[in-house]
């Protein structure tokens, strides 16, 4: 209302400059939901732009006008403003203009159901968005593609382009994005048959809304209410207001690990599927078991062959470009031309065939990028340690493993031992690649703070042998963890056996001298100390 204002206390002003400050009076008008008043500054601007002779003013202006009217659900006097703005930007050469109207046609051409029309739209907005390196309008299309795929029952496929565009949003922290993911994500998953996963990312999404003050737009309300009321039906009221309190409680990072853990064989449990007929092992050892039997090293050929189907069974979740996979594999190559890339992923492709692991998992190339595709009789020893760790939701409520999930149950106990005993060893651990490097990494840290969680949960239920088993074997991967140090002293204690628990001390200080040169927390001085009085120390 202020910006309204001053626009209108000062007539005088250049027109470029009102027409200017009446657009961002309508931008902001929108994101707020106020669509009368954004319609108003829009029209208002739009004149002015005409007056002006600003022909990318007038595009602009009759862009922004048609997602008013798309948003209100008129879609005919939606199409025509935005038909008008494209001829102008493709006349006026502006590229990024050009990728930003066909997104929003494509959109208009989905909501009128024609299903070929919006994706002649999305398939060239993408091209110009990858053309000038845009990670933003990549992730915008990919999560319309997503919803597309979505209309037609094509979820599977559906829930790989929701994913590659939030895993690209969660790198950008745009999170206006990240709730529209998350609520296509919804809709795949309610499609898959896995009602509890989909109300539980509807109200994350509601929640991640909430917090940034981005409304849904009043034209795609109807649809949400629509799968909410059939999730209802399908689950029950009561069911249905669980789900709704879990991705209600998670935090930001717990909603996006739940959505990039979903998968079409998910649903049932968060372990390896009884039917499961093709296994792969990530952790330690690379392992491709087909049937029993385990695909030997040399089927694949070349190494490089192999690097880049782990490669790309990492990034399963999502469309890989080709630009990133030349990165990855031949940084210093000028073009892919100059790369193996096509050779390489043709012996993948004869590898799957040979081994009769395909169409079980196959390669697929799409206008996005290239992509795994594993149908449900296949396991990931990386999927079935996701959903143990973050707790899937439908089991257990879907709370976050080793807090409210553990209950007297014991469910969540059972989910921490579970992820904890697929974990081998690191991930890939012969790869020195940097693509391996980071996520080895993060799936480490993952580890330790699970098993961390899991020893809380054991001192806390007085187990004090099983958590000191547990920090022991932390310990042991990460010599240099107080909190590892901690958990053993606190249960050696406990045990009854002082004296382990003051020489775990004493093999604390060692290696944190030896390795950091830095003396031991606060923490861990005091827990010492109390020990050294006779009282076991308190849980963590």
């Amino acid at each position: 209302d202020w910006l309204r204002r001053a626009i209108e206390a000062a007539p005088e002003a250049a027109p470029a400059l009102r027409a200017r400050a009446l657009n961002a009076a309508g931008n902001l008008s929108r994101s707020r939901g106020d669509y009368p008043t954004a319609l108003t500054c829009y029209e208002r601007a739009l004149v002015l732009r005409r007056e002006t002779g600003d022909e990318r003013g007038v595009a602009m202006a009759l862009n922004n006008l048609g997602v008013v009217a798309k948003d209100q659900g008129d879609y005919a006097r939606a199409r025509a403003y935005l038909e008008e703005s494209l001829v102008l930007k493709r006349r006026l050469g502006e590229q990024r203009g050009i990728a930003v109207t066909l997104n929003n046609l494509g959109l208009v051409a989905k909501s009128l159901g024609d299903v070929a029309a919006a994706e002649a739209a999305f398939a060239e907005a993408l091209d110009h968005f990858r053309e000038l390196g845009d990670p933003w309008g990549q992730a915008l299309i990919l999560n319309n593609m997503g919803t597309l795929a979505t209309s037609v029952g094509d979820y599977e496929r559906a829930l790989a382009l929701h994913k590659t565009s939030l895993a690209s949003r969660r790198a950008t922290q745009e999170k206006w994005g990240v709730a529209e993911s998350l609520e296509g994500l919804a809709r795949a998953a309610a499609g898959l048959a896995d009602p509890v996963a989909a109300a539980g990312l509807l109200a994350a999404a509601h929640s991640v809304r909430q917090a940034t003050g981005f409304p849904l737009p009043p034209d795609e309300q109807p649809g949400l209410e629509q799968t909410m009321a059939a999730l209802r039906d399908s689950l029950g009221l009561q069911a249905f207001r669980d789900a709704w309190t879990v991705g209600e409680g998670w935090t930001y990072e717990q909603a996006l690990d739940a959505a990039l853990a979903l998968h079409p064989g998910a649903r049932g449990g968060p372990g390896a599927a009884p039917t499961a007929t093709v296994r792969v092992h990530l952790f330690g050892r690379f392992r491709l078991v087909v049937d029993g039997v385990e695909v030997p090293e040399s089927a694949w050929g070349r190494p490089q062959a192999l690097a880049l189907f782990q490669y790309l069974m990492l990034q399963r979740h999502r469309y890989v470009p080709t630009d990133e996979l030349v990165d990855a594999f031949w940084p210093e190559a000028p073009s892919v031309e100059a790369t193996a890339l096509y050779t390489s992923l043709s012996r993948v492709r004869r590898t799957l065939r040979a081994t009769r692991v395909a169409p079980r998992i196959a390669l697929l190339r799409e206008p996005p990028g290239y992509r795994l595709r594993l149908d449900p009789s296949v396991w990931v020893d990386l999927d079935a340690f996701t959903r143990h760790l973050v707790a899937p939701v439908g089991h257990r409520g879907g709370a976050p493993v080793g807090e409210d999930a553990a209950g007297d149950s014991g469910e969540g106990l059972a989910a921490l031992r579970a992820a904890l005993a697929l974990y081998e060893d690191d991930l890939l651990p012969g790869v020195a690649d940097p693509w391996c490097v980071e996520e080895r990494e993060a799936l480490r840290r993952r580890y330790v703070e699970g098993a961390l969680r899991l020893g809380g949960l054991l001192e806390e239920r007085g187990d004090a042998e099983a958590a000191v088993e547990v920090y022991a074997q932390v310990a042991r991967r990460e010599p240099l963890l107080e909190a590892a140090h901690r958990g053993l002293m606190r249960g050696y204690a406990h045990l009854g056996r002082r004296d382990l628990a003051l020489r775990q001390y004493q093999v604390c200080v060692e290696a944190l001298a030896r390795d950091l040169g830095v003396a031991p927390e606060q923490e861990t001085e005091d827990l010492y100390r109390t020990i050294a009085r006779g009282v076991p120390g308190p849980a963590s």
